[in-house]
């Protein structure tokens, strides 16, 4: 009986499905020499079997998968999971049931799922790769004693609604829209008469104080991989409302030419093309 290879796409997809598995598979066994090793215990593989596979010994997909998303935390394994579910599925069924070959023909869009996944976690995006091709590059500051009269030009200006603010060179914090809508609320409902409040002598300092929170931002580094950046928009503890990431080289704000970008949750849905 003369084997069937399978018609070229399906030849394509397999050789692609190999190339990641052996990426998935290179990495994982990194994890299966230290637990061999007894430097990581591991309750569900044995001393034994982690020696085997870090021998070179065959590691299913699918383990190597896990293996990436638990012990390395690797953030876009964990994005992709029932990705890569489904491109195993696939596998399985072009592999082992030559008897409907005929009817599994992968589509294009499955062989370029295969490419891409391969690319992004060969060759990951870094936060810094995401500002040179989106541009954002140029940050704005603002100082803590600038009339809002002049924050407003700003806005009109630039179309941004969240400013990094200095006192000289000493970060201060972040105003936003939010900050200003809460001034805004807060003297119209003050007793005095709103329409008498100038302008010319509210500074951005004053506004700072109505931030909902003035830490509502996080410092990353430029080099953390773009996947990375998207699990630091998380509300967590630190933060009540999805964060302003200001990026600069050490993750530290020592002066305003520190900052090298900012990212905000209108980036999130580009950051999520570019990073998976």
């Amino acid at each position: 009986m003369v084997e069937r290879k399978g018609s070229p796409k399906q030849q394509e997809y397999i050789g692609l499905y190999n190339k990641l598995h052996k990426v998935m598979t290179d990495e994982a066994r990194e994890y299966f020499k230290k637990v061999a090793k007894s430097e990581i215990v591991d309750s569900h593989v044995s001393a034994t079997k982690a020696e085997r596979y870090a021998d070179g010994g065959f590691i299913e997909f699918m383990t190597a998968v896990h293996t990436m998303r638990e012990w390395k935390k690797k953030n876009f394994v964990n994005y992709k999971l029932d990705e890569f579910h489904r491109i195993n599925d696939l596998r399985n069924s072009l592999s082992h049931n030559n008897s409907i070959l005929e009817i599994i023909e992968p589509t294009d869009f499955a062989i370029s799922v295969l490419k891409d996944t391969i690319e992004k976690l060969t060759n990951p995006k870094k936060v810094a790769d995401y500002l040179e091709l989106t541009n954002k590059h140029s940050v704005k500051t603002i100082d803590i004693s600038m009339p809002i009269i002049n924050l407003f030009s700003y806005i009109h200006e630039y179309q941004y609604t969240q400013f990094p603010v200095f006192d000289g060179e000493e970060f201060k914090g972040i105003i936003s829209d939010s900050g200003i809508a809460y001034w805004i609320t807060n003297a119209a409902m003050d007793e005095r008469d709103f329409q008498s409040v100038e302008l010319s002598d509210v500074t951005v300092g004053e506004i700072l104080k109505h931030e909902e929170k003035n830490d509502a931002y996080k410092i990353i580094k430029k080099d953390l991989y773009l996947y990375d950046a998207l699990k630091a928009f998380n509300i967590d503890e630190e933060t009540s409302t999805t964060p302003i990431l200001l990026i600069t080289d050490d993750g530290k704000v020592s002066s305003k030419d520190s900052i090298i970008g900012v990212i905000t949750g209108y980036d999130y849905l580009d950051i999520t093309k570019y990073a998976l």
